[in-house]
């Protein structure tokens, strides 16, 4: 019984080390996918503000605003495809993290059976182990 609870703390310390790993690897992905999507949306304010504005503009400042365009426009492109493995990432790292608390719950939960089961058997040998002693009779008591 006490190896077992024993047994079951360090189950649990590595639960509870698997959790915390399993929770920064998610908030890596995290952080990940939201400097991607914020390079993504900085592209995007780019280009918006590439367009050309009314009035007078010279042959070259558009040919250079036609270019940066098509940069930026290929850049937008090209970052879809690291977006994407970041959303698949994030999703599996959740899911590892929730799997891992799952874990760490289920055995707190025998953890606590244990300790409660051993409490009861020390209890039970402590009353086991007392010296039987007969109960003095006093006047007025029926046996």
């Amino acid at each position: 019984m006490i190896n077992s609870r024993f047994t079951l703390s360090r189950i649990y310390k590595l639960r509870v080390i698997e959790h915390r790993v399993a929770a920064i690897q998610s908030a890596k992905a995290q952080i990940a996918l939201a400097n991607l999507l914020q390079m993504n949306q900085r592209l995007l304010t780019l280009q918006h503000g590439l367009n050309p504005t009314a009035g007078t503009a010279t042959g070259g400042l558009l040919k250079s605003n036609a270019e940066m365009l098509l940069r930026l426009k290929s850049a937008r492109i090209s970052i879809a495809h690291p977006i994407g493995d970041a959303q698949i990432t994030l999703s599996q790292s959740s899911a590892s993290r929730n799997k891992a608390r799952q874990k760490k719950d289920s055995v707190a939960k025998l953890l606590d059976v244990a300790i409660s089961a051993e409490t009861a058997a020390l209890a039970l040998r402590a009353d086991a182990n007392r010296p039987f002693r007969r109960r003095v009779m006093l006047l007025g008591d029926d046996a």
